[in-house]
């Protein structure tokens, strides 16, 4: 399914969105629905990585401060190796 929907935008900014798009050899949509895929693609990144930060918070908050796991995790990984 696609949705439709109007945008309203100062006629610079749609000016330099179709030299853009011109430029590229795209449809003006094609390059808008990409700009905003790669937006909104951020947007859920930055609010996937503050949750984790909360998270970890919260988790110091009640924990305290928790041991580095590389070390150990790097000392497993070289006993399997050395096991064939």
């Amino acid at each position: 399914m696609v949705a439709a929907t109007n945008v309203r935008m100062p006629d610079e900014i749609h000016e330099r969105l179709k030299a853009w798009a011109r430029e590229e050899n795209r449809s003006l949509n094609d390059l808008t629905v990409e700009i905003l895929d790669q937006a909104t693609r951020r947007w859920a990144a930055r609010r996937a990585l503050a949750a984790a930060c909360r998270v970890r918070e919260e988790v110091r908050a009640r924990h305290g401060e928790l041991s580095d796991s590389a070390p150990l995790l790097r000392t497993l990984r070289e006993e399997r190796a050395s096991r064939g």
